[in-house]
């Protein structure tokens, strides 16, 4: 599903690694990507690849192509690298890429005073990038949405930055966005959004393609007593400093309270304080409107969310893989979860893809949210259990069944000890090797039936829900009694009763137990 080629500087490209050419392969290849943040591809390859001792840091270029796509999961070039010879006195050899991003590390900015828009600032500083660097680490300015509320900033500019170290430290850490970098045909491009990606419609499902989930609520962040504090109010000592000069409050307008409270938040967490400090606010009044205003919208419930999913179209059961930076549909009604989640990171396996890994981004929710997520969840969990009751009851059910329908084998056993079963007709004498298949087939449910847990509904610990293990050892119970299909047909019954009556077995009594003990499996 992949290629990886390399191409050095005026030579033609060279493959390393396909999917399709057996002899052409690196392993342990993996491509680690996030939001904001520079991508890295590491391999290993051995003395019999074409790019062994061809690749050289910083001046060759990666690129590996998924066939499957159509798309570059990775464009970049070769960090470092690390010669092993093993025991047996083989090479190898381990490499680092790091992608596109990283040729702004390859430049140093300057001392500036600047004053204007985040646009302006971004090409203030790509533009002096480009004035340093060879064409093909050059970018053009691509798309910028993020902006400042006065759409103007003032600050300066450091000659002990980097490119990317000024990119982060002036813009992302200030007004917050993200930086990414894409290939067009007629060179490389940087964008700063307010968030990159978009909405896939590839979901994340339960029964399909979800391994594993997690999800975590944290409280520590929510204030439910608040302290607005306004400017500072200068003191008549001429030795006062900013750090010991008081700020405006709201005492004066709230009843000679300079807090605000929440009563539902103390409910739920106790009192926390906290503080938020509005330099511009210079009245009573305006500061407690703002102080009440942002109790009232903060969204200080952070909920994180783990996701392990299997990427199904390696294998073209989905169009599409997951994508940084995209939104996807994550349902779970076993954690009461169907919300669109983003993927912030993630790790993609070459020589496993279908276990590419998933980083999910954090959310933080109002109280509101909250409340009705519980709510929503504490229902799931109701139906859970009353459906892990009735399973319960079925595994009990089915146990009963399976003491019975043993002792039948036994006793259709007993009466065929005295057959001849060589002199039996052709179509006949499978009937033995058929009893053996069935006794097989009860120990496989017997066993089945013993490693089911017993799920005990915990209402108070949400412990016992029904899991998928439960689901696949009922399923495999389902499994062994269709096994018995086609086990005796009804025609074999007139074929039994051309047998010589010297046979010591009641065929009519045989038949009809043989059959009831078919009857009684299948419908197990």
């Amino acid at each position: 599903m992949y290629r990886v080629t390399i191409q050095n500087p005026n030579q033609v490209p060279l493959t390393i690694h396909d999917s399709q050419i057996n002899n052409t392969k690196v392993s342990e290849g993996t491509i680690i990507k996030e939001v904001n943040n520079i991508g890295t591809f590491s391999f290993n390859i051995r003395l019999d690849n074409p790019g062994y001792n061809e690749m050289e840091p910083f001046q060759t270029s990666v690129k590996v192509f998924n066939i499957i796509t159509g798309r570059h999961d990775f464009i970049g070039r070769v960090l470092d690298y690390e010669e092993i010879m093993d025991s047996d006195g083989s090479l190898s050899a381990n490499y680092l890429c790091e992608d596109q991003m990283s040729y702004l590390h390859d430049t140093m900015q300057r001392h500036l005073e600047f004053r204007g828009s985040p646009l302006q600032l971004l090409t203030t500083i790509i533009n002096y990038h480009n004035a340093q660097i060879e064409d093909y680490k050059q970018f053009k300015m691509g798309r910028v949405t993020v902006t400042d509320p006065n759409d103007y900033v003032y600050m300066y500019l450091s000659a002990e930055q980097s490119t990317w170290e000024t990119i982060q430290d002036k813009l992302v850490s200030r007004l917050g966005g993200e930086i990414s970098v894409r290939e067009e045909v007629d060179g490389l491009y940087i964008d700063y959004l307010i968030e990159t990606g978009g909405t896939s419609d590839v979901e994340i499902r339960l029964a399909k393609n979800l391994v594993t989930n997690s999800k975590k609520v944290d409280l520590t962040q929510i204030v439910s007593r608040l302290k607005p504090l306004g400017e500072r109010i200068e003191s008549e000592d001429e030795d006062a400093t900013d750090a010991s000069e008081a700020r405006l409050t709201i005492e004066s307008v709230n009843g000679g309270k300079d807090y605000i409270d929440r009563a539902d938040l103390i409910k739920l967490v106790g009192i926390r304080s906290g503080s938020i400090v509005w330099d511009d606010v210079t009245l009573a009044n305006n500061l407690l409107s703002k102080g009440r205003d942002w109790i009232d919208k903060q969204k200080t419930i952070l909920q994180q969310i783990r996701v392990s999913a299997l990427d199904l179209s390696v294998i073209g059961l989905e169009y599409d893989s997951f994508r940084l930076g995209y939104y996807h549909r994550l349902i779970n009604p076993i954690m009461a979860i169907d919300e669109m989640i983003r993927v912030i990171g993630v790790q993609i396996y070459l020589d496993n893809p279908e276990s590419n890994s998933l980083t999910i981004g954090d959310k933080f929710k109002t109280l509101a949210d909250y409340n009705r997520e519980s709510m929503e969840r504490d229902t799931v969990v109701n139906r859970l259990q009353d459906r892990v009751n009735a399973q319960n009851r079925r595994i009990s059910s089915l146990s009963a069944q399976l003491g019975a329908t043993t002792e039948m084998v036994g006793l259709v056993q007993t009466s065929l000890q005295d057959v001849d079963i060589e002199n039996l007709p052709v179509e006949l004498q499978g009937i033995s090797a058929q009893l053996s298949t069935l006794q097989t087939t009860l120990g496989d449910i017997e066993q089945a039936i013993d490693t089911i847990p017993v799920y005990l509904p915990a209402s108070s610990t949400k412990d016992g829900l029904l899991t998928s293990e439960l689901y696949m050892k009922l399923q495999s119970i389902q499994l062994a009694t269709e096994s018995i299909d086609g086990l005796l047909a009804k025609e074999d019954k007139q074929k039994l009763n051309k047998i010589t009556v010297n046979q010591s077995i009641n065929l009519d009594q045989f038949m009809t137990d043989f059959l009831a003990l078919k009857d009684q499996v299948e419908n197990m």
